[in-house]
């Protein structure tokens, strides 16, 4: 191992952090401290040097190297129970929250997680939720070895233990089905005072009541455009003013447009509307 005069432009190959005054040169490369130099190195032995071709810099420094013990606690039975998802005599199957992935060189790692611990036979990557899943036998490779391998090259999962704990009951989204029942309060009551509209007699009694029955309509679909509606709309908005889209633009859209359409009809054209 070499070392090597830094300059202002030198970064560490595997993290991208600028190296301090004196710093690693291995492999006519450059390393801000020996964990990154020692991830490089597995990741060489183990041939995933691909690892280092979709992103620049795509690896994360390890700040403090974990101790032999820090994860010993997962060799419990009962702590396992509570995060792993599926275990049989040949297949254990558990899901774990990586905060540090941030790149394509993350996800793709991961998924040949394969290739670093012999026992894992598959793992997929949630991005969005920067979560990971992984099958493994549990005769050649346990979870806490799965871990701390993860905690070795700079992938440590946030686990949680909120479970293990007596579980307490889940509140009740009160908002959502208070949204849900205004909804279908006004629905019940549009469809009752729509009924002009479906006569297939009485034209006259029908023209008579159709203004007024649309002017109910039209207060009773006000509480569902401004409170049932506010989330698809607020949402709407929100993508909209970063340039973006999201499944809530085209809904909200058709929401608006039936609204302000039947409000023309029914103020303008003493309609029924569509509410």
């Amino acid at each position: 191992m070499k070392t090597k005069r830094i300059e202002e432009s030198t970064k560490c190959y595997h993290c991208g952090d600028p190296c301090e005054s004196d710093h690693i040169l291995f492999e006519e490369k450059d390393f801000c401290c020996h964990g990154c130099k020692s991830v490089f190195e597995l990741l060489q032995t183990c041939e995933l040097d691909d690892y280092y071709k979709y992103a620049d810099n795509p690896g994360i420094k390890t700040l403090k190297a974990p101790t032999l013990d820090k994860f010993a606690y997962l060799d419990d039975e009962v702590i396992q129970s509570k995060i792993i998802s599926f275990k049989s005599d040949k297949l254990v199957k558990v899901v774990l929250k990586l905060p540090a992935m941030h790149c394509a060189s993350c996800i793709w790692l991961i998924e040949n997680f394969r290739k670093l611990v012999p026992g894992v036979i598959e793992s997929r990557v949630n991005f969005v939720k920067r979560q990971a899943s992984f099958s493994y036998e549990p005769e050649i490779v346990s979870l806490r070895r799965l871990v701390e391998q993860l905690a070795a090259i700079g992938y440590e999962p946030e686990l949680t233990f909120d479970d293990t704990s007596q579980s307490k009951p889940k509140k009740k989204n009160t908002k959502l089905i208070t949204q849900i029942g205004v909804a279908g309060f006004c629905f019940g009551n549009i469809m009752l005072l729509s009924f002009p509209e479906y006569l297939s007699f009485g034209n006259e009694l029908a023209e008579k009541y159709r203004a007024f029955f649309g002017y109910l309509n039209f207060f009773l679909a006000l509480p569902v455009l401004l409170y049932s509606a506010r989330d698809y709309l607020i949402s709407a908005k929100g993508a909209v003013l970063r340039n973006g889209i999201n499944m809530d633009v085209p809904i909200s859209l058709g929401i608006l447009a039936i609204f302000f359409r039947s409000a023309y009809e029914i103020f303008a054209q003493g309609g029924g509307g569509y509410m």
